[in-house]
C-alpha cells in the first residue's frame, strides 16, 4: 500500500513538472512572437524612394518636354492628403499633394520638436534630355502616413 502511495506522489510530481515545462515553452513562444510583431518599423523612407524612382521612370518615358503634373499623377496614383511631391527640372517645377508637409519638413530641418515627423526624402539626379544635354532633376517626396506605416 505504501508503494502505491509513493508511486502516485511520484506520478503527480512528474505531471506537475511536465505542466510547468509546457507553460514555460508556450510562454516563451508567445513572448517571442509578441515582441517581434510589436516592433515599430518606419518604412516611409523606402516608400519615398520607390515614389522617386517611379517619377524618374515617368519622366524618362514621357520625355522632359511632355511631362506635366497630370502625367506624373497618372504614373503615381497617390493619396494627395498623405503625400507631397515637388519635381524641379529645366526651369520647370511640378508640385502636388499636401503643402503642409513641406512646412513640417522645413520645421524638422530647423530643429523644431514635433511628436510625429513626416518622412522628408530629397534626391538630385542628372539625366540626359532629348538634345543629349545633362539636366539636373530635383525630387522631393514628403510622406505623412504616421499611423499607417509605424
Amino acid at each position: 500500500m505504501k508503494k502505491a502511495k509513493k508511486a502516485q506522489l511520484g506520478n503527480a510530481i512528474t505531471w506537475l513538472y511536465k505542466f510547468l515545462i509546457v507553460i514555460a515553452v508556450v510562454g516563451s513562444i508567445t513572448y517571442v512572437i509578441a515582441s517581434h510583431y510589436s516592433k515599430k518599423i518606419d518604412i516611409r523612407n523606402l516608400e519615398a524612394s520607390a515614389i522617386s524612382e517611379k517619377i524618374v521612370e515617368c519622366i524618362v518615358e514621357k520625355g522632359f518636354d511632355k511631362v506635366s503634373e497630370s502625367s506624373i499623377k497618372n504614373c503615381l496614383k497617390l493619396d494627395e492628403n498623405e503625400v507631397f511631391v515637388n519635381v524641379s527640372f529645366q526651369d520647370k517645377t511640378i508640385t502636388f499633394g499636401n503643402d503642409f508637409l513641406a512646412t513640417l519638413c522645413k520645421s524638422k530641418e530647423e530643429g523644431v520638436k514635433l511628436t510625429y515627423y513626416p518622412c522628408c526624402f530629397k534626391q538630385k539626379l542628372l539625366l540626359l534630355d532629348q538634345h543629349k544635354k545633362l539636366s539636373e532633376l530635383s525630387i522631393s517626396v514628403f510622406i505623412k502616413k504616421v499611423r499607417k506605416n509605424l
